[in-house]
């Protein structure tokens, strides 16, 4: 019988080593972690838009963007160009720059939702503004 406390005695000390292991590493993380994200001036988890817009608004956006490649994908056109809203106080980089009609139509044929590469280029239209009640 003493043979067996003693042996119990010996699994117990071990498990609770391993434990006292796993505490040392990960508590010291964890706390770091909670204290970093608390002091994070920046708020990296708030929404992001600067353009103070609703997010409806944004929404309505990109889906219209997105709508205008999937007709040129029906079309079969292979160029077509890419009508997005203006903002005169950003120039040509607010909400998209001159240059990410390439990229969006890019990142929509890897995802599957046009089936081929389709060149696009960026007009800013003011008539955009108007039909997504911009102004």
């Amino acid at each position: 019988m003493m043979g067996f406390l003693v042996k119990n005695t010996n699994l117990h000390e071990k498990e609770t080593g391993k434990l006292q292991r796993y505490v040392v590493v990960l508590l010291p993380l964890i706390t770091f972690i909670l204290v970093s994200q608390g002091l994070n001036y920046c708020k990296s988890y708030r929404e992001y838009n600067f353009s103070h817009v609703s997010h409806e608004k944004e929404l309505a956006i990109s889906e219209d963007i997105i709508e205008q490649f999937r007709a040129a994908d029906e079309a079969g056109v292979d160029e077509f160009e890419l009508h997005v809203i203006v903002n005169e106080n950003a120039g040509d980089n607010w909400p998209y720059p001159a240059y990410a009609a390439d990229v969006i139509g890019d990142a929509l044929f890897r995802h599957g939702v046009v089936s081929r590469k389709i060149k696009a280029t960026t007009v800013f239209d003011s008539d955009k503004n108007k039909e997504l009640l911009l102004n």
